[in-house]
C-alpha cells in the first residue's frame, strides 16, 4: 500500500511538473533582456539637436522591414520601414524612410536598449535623424531624439525607471516636450535655429 501511495505522489508530481513545462513553453509572456548604451553626444538643447539632425520628421511606423546582427555580434539591430507624416528637415520628398535601431522582438524575446525603446508598428513619432551611408536612419541618442506625436501634439516617451534618460530632466528639451507642444511650434522652433 505505501508503495502504491508513493508510486501515485510520484505520479501526480511527475505530472505537475509536465504542465508546469508545457505552460511555460505556450506563455504568452515575452521574455524581456535591456541593453544599456553610452551616447557619444547628450543634448541638452534644441539647438544642439537640430545641429546635429540629417532629417527631422514625423513618421509612422509601418511594418519591420529586417533584423539582422551587427558585423560578427549577437547584438540585434532592427530596420523600421516608416512613412513620412510630416516633414520639417532634409526628408527630400521622400515618402518612406527606414531607420534602424538597436534591439529586435520576436514572438517570445523582446530585446532593446533601456533607453531607445523599440518603435512599436502604427505609432508616430517626431525623430531628429542622421543618415546613414546605405541611406538609413539612426535616430540621434534614444529618446532625446525621438517623441512621441499623437493628434499634432509633440510629447517625451516615457523612460524605463532603469534609463539614463530620467537624469535629463533639466534640460530644455525635457521642458519643452514633457506638457506636450504644437508640431507647427516645432517646425517654427527648427526654422529659426537654422536661420529660415
Amino acid at each position: 500500500m505505501k508503495k502504491c501511495i508513493k508510486f501515485l505522489i510520484s505520479t501526480v508530481i511527475f505530472i505537475a511538473i509536465i504542465f508546469t513545462f508545457v505552460d511555460s513553453l505556450t506563455s504568452d509572456e515575452i521574455e524581456v533582456m535591456t541593453l544599456h548604451a553610452t551616447w557619444a553626444n547628450q543634448y541638452d538643447s534644441l539647438e544642439s539637436l537640430v545641429k546635429d539632425s540629417d532629417v527631422i520628421a514625423v513618421i509612422k511606423v509601418e511594418k519591420v522591414e529586417n533584423v539582422s546582427f551587427l558585423g560578427d555580434s549577437t547584438i540585434p539591430f532592427t530596420t523600421f520601414k516608416t512613412v513620412v507624416v510630416f516633414e520639417i528637415l532634409g526628408t527630400c520628398n521622400e515618402e518612406i524612410l527606414y531607420i534602424g535601431q538597436t534591439g529586435m522582438l520576436t514572438d517570445t524575446k523582446r530585446v532593446e536598449i533601456v533607453d531607445d525603446p523599440l518603435m512599436e508598428t502604427g505609432e508616430e513619432y517626431l525623430i531628429f535623424a542622421r543618415r546613414n551611408q546605405d541611406d538609413t536612419l539612426t535616430i540621434l541618442n534614444g529618446l532625446q531624439g525621438r517623441y512621441k506625436y499623437e493628434g499634432g501634439t509633440v510629447s517625451l516617451i516615457e523612460a524605463s525607471k532603469d534609463s539614463d534618460y530620467n537624469n535629463f530632466s533639466y534640460s530644455e528639451l525635457y521642458n519643452l516636450y514633457k506638457q506636450g507642444v504644437d508640431i507647427y511650434h516645432v517646425k517654427e522652433l527648427v526654422s529659426c535655429l537654422l536661420g529660415e
